[in-house]
């Protein structure tokens, strides 16, 4: 699952937003699940440059997730993704919630 955009950046394109790829094994009493997930989004910052320059906007991507992992899940359970780094109060936070059938 894609949901985001391609960009050109630096001479290379790069998709922007939200990655998921699952690959579940459902057996009697549980699933195991291959996930991997990555969350993404453009930033752009103004460099500081002396009194009297212009400077363009400088955009990069910033990666918020990226996670990879083998989970093996008991049949009724599931499991809470939750990016946990908190820098500064204006971060948005990001979380996935998991449950197999």
């Amino acid at each position: 699952m894609f949901v985001g955009e391609s960009i050109v950046l630096n001479g290379s394109t790069n998709d922007v937003g939200l990655k998921a790829a699952f690959f579940p094994r459902v057996r009697k009493e549980s699933t195991d699940l291959f996930a991997v997930i990555s969350f993404s989004e453009l930033v752009t910052n103004q460099p500081d440059v002396p009194y009297g320059f212009k400077a363009g906007s400088v955009v990069s991507i910033r990666t918020n997730l990226d996670f990879a992992a083998r989970l093996q899940v008991p049949k009724g359970s599931g499991f809470l993704l939750l990016d946990g780094n908190s820098v500064g109060a204006a971060r948005k936070r990001f979380g996935a919630l998991i449950e197999p059938p």
